[in-house]
């Protein structure tokens, strides 16, 4: 605890919990352009099935647009 003023510890523990929350939510979200992504590159080189999902996703980034599914 040095150089801290004792009331600040308890203000952290909200932010950090709060942190912790924003950072699952943000690690499923890359889960997923991970997986669309490699599921579109996929999809091009044909190794898998091009499903209208993916479709939709080529051509929204095609477009310069987010895919529905992000």
């Amino acid at each position: 605890m040095k150089g801290k003023v004792p009331g600040e510890v308890g203000k952290q523990v909200p932010l950090v919990v709060f942190l912790s929350q924003e950072i699952e939510r943000f690690q499923m979200v890359l889960t997923i352009v991970k997986t669309m992504c490699t599921a579109m590159c996929d999809a091009i080189n044909g190794t898998i099935i091009m499903t209208p999902d993916l479709v939709d996703s080529i051509n929204s980034v095609f477009d310069l647009r987010v895919p529905k599914k992000w």
